[in-house]
Order: C-alpha cells, then structure tokens, then sequence
C-alpha cells in the first residue's frame, strides 16, 4: 500500500515535470539506471556465504521483484506520456510524427546545423556544441537570449582547434564515470548531467534552436549535485580527519582516505574543463 502511493505521487509530479518541459521524460530514465546500479546489479553479484545462502537469495529474489516491479511502473509512464504526446500531435498515432527532421518548424537561421550538407561537418559541430553547453555550467560568462544564424561557426574540419576541447570533454566524462562507477551520489550526479541533457544536444534528437540556456536546468541539477559530493568528500572525508579511533577500524580510514581520492580525481578533472 505505501510503495503504490509512492507510485501514484511519482507519476503526478512526473507528468506535471513533463507538462512544464518534455525534457521531463529523462527523469525515468535516471531512476532506471540508478535501480540497475545500485538494486539489481549488487542484488546477482553479491557473494553467498554457505552458511547464508538461503537468506541472500530470498534478499536478492527481493530485490529483483523491487527492480522489475519500478521498471515496469516507470514504462508505464513512459508510456503514457508518449500515448498523451502523440493524440495531441498526430491523428495517426505515428511516432514519426513526433520527430522534427521532416518538420517545418525548424528553420536554418535558428538551427543551421541541421541543414548542413556535409555529414562529418555536421557531426563535429554537434559535438562542439556541447562542449559550449558545458561551458556556460562551468562559467556562464557568455549568456544570449537567441544563439541563431552563425554565432557559433561550424566545425567543418578535423584539424579545427575545438575539436580538441570535445574530446577533451569525453575524456573528462569517461574518467568520472569509472571514478564514480561505485559511488552512488557520484553517479547519480552523473546521470542527471547526462541523460536530462541528451534530448536537449541535437545529437539524438532534432531539436528547433542552435543553443539555448534554457536546455540545461535539468542538466544543471546534476552538475551542481556533482559539486556537491566533491565539495563533501574534500572538505568532510571520512568524518575525523583521516584519524584512527577505537571506533573506528583501519578498514574505514581506508574508505574515508579513498573517498577523498576520487573527489580528487574529479577536482582535476573540473579544472581540465
């Protein structure tokens, strides 16, 4: 009875997100990845005692049963959401219809990506747009109300200088994510600065505008929730210094002095960006 209330309220405050900005939809998926990492996967990897092994598999059956009965809510809005969208665009209940690539809509002196001809130009420019995106996160020093027409030149070649910040960026991602992997507010952060900014990039999805600050105040929960868990494993550690107690073992400075390793591994990381 509590856990279908909990449901309830999560697909009330979802569809009222989704009604305020589509980007909304990301937020399934962020719950998703997290119950993967963190309740199915621990769930079949954890080790079974001999002693205790009728136990653990009743707590993994359970823990199993928790992921598949969330996942299923979760397509279930998902679901819901893209039946509502569709009735609303399409008599035809056409998930085509749902795309801006055949759209009028989306004009060349507000996106002029889209209607590049070459495709590596098209593909580079793209991804240089991210790296303007996690920019203006870093320092939004550089704001416009309308980023149109050629305000930002295309990447039209490999041995353009910007090439270098995007992959540079990627490196950047790809080293928080193996330093997080296991760290669950680490690679919440992650997931809500990556999957909220995926349908906002361009790159999966054609979008009606170049650049728009607007995109990334779902990103920006992320980021800043990424700050946050620096800031906390800088600042704080392990709770007492790094200092052994009678209270506390070996084992557990250990944990405090490796979190305070990741936190600056991604302290490098933010100044490379």
């Amino acid at each position: 009875g509590e856990a279908a209330g909990w449901y309830a309220v999560t697909g009330v405050l979802f569809f009222l997100g989704a009604l305020c900005k589509e980007t909304c939809v990301t937020v399934l998926g962020v719950i998703g990845f997290d119950d993967l990492f963190f309740v199915l996967i621990p769930a079949l990897g954890a080790p079974r005692a001999p002693a205790k092994t009728g136990a653990r598999l009743r707590a993994a059956a359970h823990s199993v049963a928790h992921f598949v009965m969330r996942g299923l809510v979760l397509v279930a809005l998902l679901a819901a959401y893209l039946f509502l969208r569709l009735s609303l665009m399409s008599d035809s209940y056409n998930m085509s219809d749902m795309s801006l690539n055949e759209s009028q809509l989306v004009r060349r002196t507000e996106n002029p990506y889209h209607f590049l001809d070459d495709y590596e130009t098209r593909v580079l420019s793209k991804w240089h747009l991210q790296t303007r995106y996690f920019g203006l996160l870093l320092l939004p020093l550089h704001l416009s109300c309308e980023w149109s027409y050629n305000c930002i030149p295309a990447v039209e070649a490999l041995a353009d200088a910007r090439n270098g910040y995007t992959a540079l960026l990627l490196m950047s991602l790809v080293v928080l994510f193996a330093v997080y992997w296991r760290h669950r507010p680490g690679l919440n952060a992650l997931l809500w600065l990556v999957l909220t900014h995926i349908p906002g990039s361009g790159l999966v999805l054609t979008i009606g505008t170049l650049l728009a600050e607007r995109l990334l105040y779902l990103p920006s929960v992320g980021f800043s929730l990424l700050l946050g868990v620096t800031v906390a494993a800088l600042c704080v550690g392990d709770g007492n210094g790094g200092a052994e107690t009678p209270l506390r073992t070996r084992r557990s400075v250990g944990r405090g002095r490796h979190a305070r390793g990741h936190a600056g591994a991604q302290a490098v990381v933010l100044l490379l960006l």
